[in-house]
């Protein structure tokens, strides 16, 4: 399916060429270096978000692992959600949030801030150290509804808190800004 949204947005992209459509995935880690698409399908993807939602072992090491080893991945843009906190459903995974960090900005990537509220997901903690560490932010609704994309504001107010500038944000990126940013890696 995800080969058929390739080229139905390639389509799309020879018939209309304002405004730029992205191709995005979201593409779940399910080890450590394996991942939904094989890299020769994450290559095709403008912008490919990973994120792990199932199978979380209660250590540190394998979960950090194998946020770890998808930031190693040059297709990979952003890693989502990176503790996997649900207010009132799931508590965080165990995961050493310095080494993920350290692993983003080693591999120029940038970690999420999830606005859905019931993520918010890196808190202003954790965004703040990002942000310090030269690691870009890119502030994501997890929308599955229309009406949830008004809760982008609570990302940005999380990014305020934070202290993080324009600068630190992807969303405030322009098209060439982004491809200048993904070629740095490829």
């Amino acid at each position: 399916r995800v080969l058929e949204k390739i080229r139905y947005i390639n389509n799309l992209r020879s018939r209309v060429k304002e405004p730029y459509i992205l191709m995005g995935a979201e593409v779940d880690i399910k080890g450590i270096g394996r991942l939904d698409y094989s890299n020769d399908i994450l290559k095709k993807i403008d912008m490919v978000i990973c994120a792990m939602h199932s199978s979380f072992p209660n250590n540190s090491i394998e979960n950090t692992a194998r946020a770890v080893s998808v930031l190693e991945n040059k297709y990979i843009d952003i890693l989502a959600h990176p503790t996997g906190v649900v207010f009132g459903s799931r508590a965080p995974y165990f995961i050493d949030m310095d080494k993920l960090m350290e692993a983003a900005a080693k591999n120029n990537k940038a970690l999420e801030i999830n606005s859905y509220f019931a993520r918010l997901d890196l808190n202003e903690e954790n965004a703040r150290k990002a942000g310090k560490m030269g690691v870009k932010v890119a502030i994501n609704t997890d929308s599955h509804r229309i009406e949830d994309m008004d809760m982008i504001k609570l990302g940005v107010d999380v990014a305020r808190r934070a202290g993080l500038q324009k600068g630190d944000i992807l969303n405030t990126m322009s098209l060439e800004e982004i491809k200048g940013w993904k070629k740095e890696r490829l």
